[in-house]
């Protein structure tokens, strides 16, 4: 072999790179690197082919797999790189293991174990269709725990399929060629081996290297298919057809049917997925099965008998064996240590610790517990059903050996489900604790609506001022009260603010006229509190289920250990801050978990609480800070003592732009909010798009300037159509609010009074929905603006679109429209890119960016 390499596949030492026949250098006979003697083969597939051949420095057989000389030399070599590298890193019972790699005559070559039980694929034809359960503990399970290995070591196969499977002469399934296997770490610079694959058991998208764990996702399925149903398929069509005759009830046809989706995400995000999903669907199988497999257990010694009769001292010598066997028949778990090789069983009563044999258990210790005890232990272990213990010798020794192999893996089975579960548990724990409060907190509403007597309303402004009778607690106030009016039409406000017996109100759904000004009864407005609960149940369901802005945000809850810890990189300490300061602010930046800061009003709580905000940015600077509080004068008046610490560049006020809270924000602060610093981060960002697209246009040799005034008129013109659209839905909802009042009325001139409740759901419900158009529309004008702005800048296009009439705009837009060779391929990439930029600031979904 060629040491002078640190890449084993370089050309040999001559700098040749050879291509001779196999029939001139792969004889029988014939030496591979003074190693590996040639027996047996060829046999050829692809781009390489494989020998049998002996190890000469360690004995035994190895396959030794060669590049094919016809075969592309780069992709040949890339291949052979790939699986080495694989192979090297990975070590499972099933996947076959690497020996030894490097060149040979210019030829590359891999020795890997020698697997001479056959593939897949000849097992599937000689054997025909194979039960769920029997698959799935001899196959199935062996294949997808190597799979969900390889996924952990970030290793995708990619071309998975029953030819690429080989059983040992033990008849274990080992998965082999892993030449397009990648490194799902490493971006992929180019897309080499991107439509490789072995359709149907490889799925038709091409990969994009963002979802190789998903492909072998679909080709564990697909080789599932195959061995349920005892054939090999040549197409998806025959794939397909032949998962829709397999039975619901006697396959996990819904796990199949999402994992051979040709819609990537609705497969299974990796090999550990549908481990669990399949684990658990075994065990439901093996519930409700009544076959029942024979464990033997080797006839007791002379010294367990005596352990045995020793506690039950009438028990004959001759029914010790009996009574093992009815002790663990009755009940029974186990718990297996693959390094001891050992297996402890708990029956009823007997504790045994057993050596697994190949076909049977030997007894090499027991013990007698109590019953209580044994229920303690046995709840500790894991027992699966369908299982049935006998103690003598198995005459048919194949049988028992399957049976022995069969436990241990249905026991392993019911190990990883019971973590699985327990870890579900564990992270839904802190979601289970706020699902319930959210409940709590509904039912509090609902049952403890609170009206509150007004002696006097009166306008303060746009708001209005309601002197009430007697305290009020601001926490069971809500963000929003109602009034019923003598017509039944209900008025909403929001709370502004609570100022000793005066609330501030502002008028959300309703004429002014019809405000009443003394004596006024306002009621919380349960249905927007429930409104509101329902955002935070969907909210908390979206981190729940991995639906989150940021995918891991469950992980974090759930288990902060998980989160790294920020890295100090800034100073400790402002130098003004006085010595005293300094020693408190370090104890509170020492405090893990909750740090409690009490004292009267007056006493520097928020100058300690801006302080130590301070002095945590000072000394982790690239960690964020969510500061939250009950009240807007409290949040605001710590950001105003950060503003006065030369930290606001640091400061992202977040507050809705469409809502009542957005007149609460201090006046200091209102330059800090997502609205503010959105608009200056899209100055910038409208900057450097211009650069881009000039020199992206230069670049293809076009003409920059008509690009931009082609693509920015049709986002005109698109714009103006989605705003027409948006304002005439909100026509109809006006028109809807009109008949709910002419209902209302109508029911009153019958002589009825109307339902209140179902009124003021209604009215809620067009509240949300005309707020909702509101921000939608609020968003196209602030698009149509820009793109005005933009436009304007190019000799005044801007004003020219927007005095168009809009049966001129098509007309204009054609004018401008000039063929330019090259002119269809660059286009796409230059609207993508302006459409992205003409919503930056119209539309909320960028506030996420701003906010990373």
């Amino acid at each position: 072999m060629n040491q002078q390499s640190n890449n084993k596949f370089e050309p040999d030492a001559e700098g040749k790179e050879s291509h001779h026949s196999l029939s001139e250098i792969m004889m029988v006979g014939q030496i591979i690197d003074n190693r590996f003697k040639i027996t047996s083969g060829p046999n050829s597939g692809g781009m390489s082919a494989v020998y049998c051949a002996d190890d000469l420095d360690y004995g035994g057989s190895r396959a030794v797999k060669i590049s094919l000389p016809t075969s592309d030399h780069n992709l040949s070599k890339l291949s052979f790189e790939r699986e080495e590298r694989a192979l090297r890193d990975l070590a499972h019972k099933n996947i076959a293991q690497y020996v030894e790699s490097g060149v040979s005559n210019g030829i590359y070559y891999l020795a890997i174990e020698w697997l001479a039980g056959g593939s897949l694929a000849e097992k599937i034809l000689q054997k025909g269709p194979v039960p769920w359960v029997e698959f799935y503990e001899k196959t199935g399970r062996p294949l997808l725990e190597a799979l969900a290995y390889a996924h952990r070591r970030n290793w995708a196969h990619r071309d998975l399929k029953p030819q690429n499977i080989l059983y040992n002469s033990d008849d274990t399934p080992k998965i082999i060629d892993f030449g397009i296997a990648r490194d799902v770490t490493q971006s992929q610079l180019n897309q080499t081996f991107f439509r490789s694959g072995s359709p149907p058991y490889t799925p038709p998208e091409p990969d994009d290297s963002y979802q190789s764990t998903r492909r072998d996702v679909f080709s564990w399925a697909a080789i599932a298919v195959s061995c349920l149903t005892g054939e090999v398929y040549k197409d998806y069509e025959s794939l397909n057809s032949a998962l829709d005759r397999l039975g619901n009830k006697s396959v996990p046809k819904a796990h199949l049917t999402a994992a051979l989706s040709l819609k990537v995400s609705s497969r299974q995000e990796g090999a550990n997925i549908l481990l669990a999903d399949m684990d658990e669907y075994h065990l439901s199988v093996l519930a409700a099965s009544t076959k029942q497999i024979s464990i033997y257990i080797q006839p007791p010694s002379e010294n367990i008998k005596r352990e045995l009769i020793e506690y039950y001292a009438s028990l004959p010598p001759a029914e010790v064996a009996n009574f093992i066997e009815s002790d663990f028949n009755s009940v029974w778990a186990a718990a297996y240590e693959e390094k001891e090789n050992a297996l402890t069983i708990i029956g009823a009563t007997i504790r045994a610790v057993c050596r697994v044999e190949e076909a049977a258990l030997r007894l090499l210790k027991l013990t007698v517990q109590s019953p209580q005890r044994a229920i303690e232990l046995r709840e500790t272990l894991s027992s699966v059903p369908s299982v049935k213990f006998v103690c003598g010798v198995d005459s048919d020794f194949k049988l028992a050996r399957t049976n022995i192999r069969a436990l241990l893996t249905r026991i392993e089975i019911s190990d990883e489900v019971s973590a699985v579960r327990s870890e579900e548990k564990r992270k839904n724990y802190w979601f289970d604790c706020w699902s319930d409060f959210l409940r709590e907190k509904e039912r509090i509403y609902r049952t403890k609506q609170l009206g509150i007597r007004a002696t006097h309303v009166a306008s303060d402004g746009e708001n209005y001022v309601a002197n009430v009778e007697g305290e009020i607690d601001r926490d069971q106030l809500g963000e929003s009260l109602v009034v019923q009016t003598g017509t039944g039409k209900p008025l909403i406000f929001s709370v502004v603010d609570l100022i000793a017996d005066q609330m501030i109100l502002s008028l959300r759904l309703g004429a002014r006229s019809d405000v009443p000004r003394r004596n006024v009864l306002f009621e919380t407005n349960f249905e927007a509190e429930r409104k509101s609960i329902q955002k935070q149940r969907t909210a908390l369901d979206d981190i729940r289920t991995g639906g989150a802005v940021h995918p891991q945000l469950r992980d974090f809850l759930s288990s902060p250990e998980t989160v790294e810890a920020a890295s100090m990189s800034g100073g400790i300490f402002p130098e003004f801050l006085s010595e005293d300061k300094r020693q408190v602010l370090d104890k509170a930046l020492s405090v893990q978990n909750i740090l409690a800061v009490n004292g009267p009003p007056g006493t520097g709580k928020t100058t300690l609480i801006a302080e130590l905000i301070g002095a945590y940015l000072g000394r982790f600077p690239n960690s964020r800070i969510l500061l939250s509080s009950q009240t807007h004068v409290a949040l605001d008046n710590i950001i105003v003592k950060l503003v006065d610490k030369g930290l606001s560049e640091h400061i992202v006020r977040v507050v809705s732009s469409g809502s009542e809270n957005v007149h609460k924000v201090h006046k200091a602060a209102e330059a800090l909010t997502l609205e503010y610093k959105v608009r200056e981060w899209c100055i910038k960002a409208e900057r450097l798009s211009e650069e881009f697209v000039e020199t992206y246009a230069q670049k293809a040799g076009m003409n920059s300037y008509d690009l931009k005034a082609e693509l920015l008129g049709k986002s005109f013109c698109k714009t103006v159509d989605q705003l027409n659209a948006l304002t005439l839905e909100r026509k109809k909802i006006h028109t809807r609010s009109a008949e709910i009042d002419e209902q209302r009325e109508a029911t009153i001139d019958k002589g009825f009074i109307p339902d209140r409740e179902e009124l003021l759901v209604k009215t809620q419900n067009i509240v949300l929905d005309i707020e909702a158009l509101n921000e939608a529309i609020d968003s196209a004008e602030a698009r149509l603006s820009r793109l005005k702005i933009t436009l304007n800048k190019m000799d005044g296009l801007g004003d020219l679109f927007e005095s168009a009439a809009e049966s001129e705009l098509t007309e204009l837009l054609n004018g401008l429209v000039k063929a330019e060779e090259g002119r269809d391929a660059i286009l796409p990439i230059i609207q993508l890119h302006l459409d992205w930029i003409n919503r930056l600031g119209s539309e909320r979904s960028f506030h996420s960016a701003v906010l990373k």
